[in-house]
């Protein structure tokens, strides 16, 4: 067992171990440098070699030395020095007579632990240098961040209030009312998204409870004309009468669903359209789901891209394209216990089928 002070004046173990092994025991013992009663402590500071050898089967002096003696296995044991650059440490080594350890033996042992020691410490050296410029380059990622949010809520800021401008013109439209207060609530969303993205993650607080056709008709009706009426594309959207509450949050479904509109979209040509239906229950595998199959009849995808659909790699549609889209769709639905199917056929077509499980299903 090898122990090292740190700079509380505590010694602790150099390797850590799970709680109930004799390392872990150990560590709870909380040993201190400066404890006038323990030998492993009076080794450590006096780097002389001391022993622990209970008379009779009693503690002693010190009632953590003889715990330590218990776990360690042994009679008793002996504790070396192997202190290095001022950082006070001991091995601890169990025995079952006094002498069992001769100088030799001491000095065979010394060298190897005391190898082991720097290649310890080394070790640790290099993971707090990790670690600190892991923490600086967070933080300057986390200040880039922030800055950019500042930034892109100046235009957000007149977005909104040109929409207000538009709705106090027009108090008299319902639909354009609807629609306002629909345009309102995204700029919120971005807004909360881009506010919150210099912020380290935390758990989602979101209800995993999500009724499926109504976020459709909201998709629809904020990117149904930029996605595919501008472009003289068709989406239709069909769902079953009483589809039960899928077990996912909204916002989880919500960028999957539009990361599979806007790939649609880019691949369809003007006058092909995106079918989007919704079933009421179906099961699989055992399990209460709700469906909703994207079909369209598009070119299809081929046959390198169907090999491996679902991983990121570099997108052929340039701009800002990234190619992780559906990477990204797959790993928001595995989080949620759901799953996603692809079909496909060059000249026919690509259809999607996903399966959201029913609330009370999980």
């Amino acid at each position: 067992m090898l122990l090292s002070a740190d700079g509380a004046g505590r010694l602790a173990p150099m390797l850590r171990m799970p709680p109930g092994s004799p390392t872990g025991l150990i560590e709870e013992l909380h040993l201190r440098l400066d404890d006038e009663t323990s030998v492993i402590a009076l080794c450590a500071r006096s780097e002389q070699v001391t022993v622990f050898a209970p008379q009779g089967g009693r503690p002693g002096r010190s009632l953590a030395d003889w715990q330590v003696a218990r776990w360690l296995g042994g009679r008793g044991f002996c504790c070396l020095p192997l202190t290095a650059n001022g950082h006070p440490s001991v091995a601890l080594i169990a025995i079952e007579q006094d002498d069992e350890l001769g100088s030799e033996l001491q000095w065979r042992y010394a060298a190897l632990l005391g190898a082991a020691v720097r290649a310890l410490r080394a070790a640790l050296r290099q993971q707090h240098a990790l670690a600190d410029r892991e923490a600086m380059l967070q933080q300057r990622f986390r200040e880039h961040v922030r800055k950019i949010a500042h930034e892109a809520t100046n235009p957000l800021t007149v977005l909104k209030s040109r929409l207000e401008m538009l709705g106090l013109e027009r108090p008299q439209d319902a639909p354009l009312q609807n629609e306002m207060v629909l345009l309102n609530t995204e700029l919120d969303r971005i807004d909360n998204l881009l506010r919150s993205a210099g912020d380290l993650p935390v758990e989602a607080v979101e209800p995993a409870r999500c009724r499926v056709p109504e976020l459709l008709l909201d998709l629809r009706s904020i990117y149904g004309d930029a996605l595919f009426n501008q472009h003289g594309i068709q989406l239709e959207l069909r769902a079953a009468k009483g589809v039960p509450i899928a077990a996912i949050p909204p916002s989880a479904l919500k960028q999957v669903l539009l990361n599979l509109f806007r790939n649609a979209s880019e691949a369809l040509l003007p006058g092909q359209r995106l079918v989007v239906s919704v079933s009421s229950q179906v099961s699989v595998d055992g399990r209460s789901c709700v469906e909703i199959r994207l079909v369209d009849n598009g070119p299809g995808l081929p046959a390198d891209r169907m090999a491996d659909l679902f991983s990121p790699r570099p997108s052929s549609k340039g701009g800002g394209h990234q190619g992780v889209g559906l990477s990204i769709v797959r790993e928001i639905l595995s989080r949620w216990n759901a799953t996603i199917l692809c079909r496909s056929q060059p000249g026919s077509g690509t259809s999607f089928q996903v399966f959201l499980p029913l609330e009370h299903s999980l």
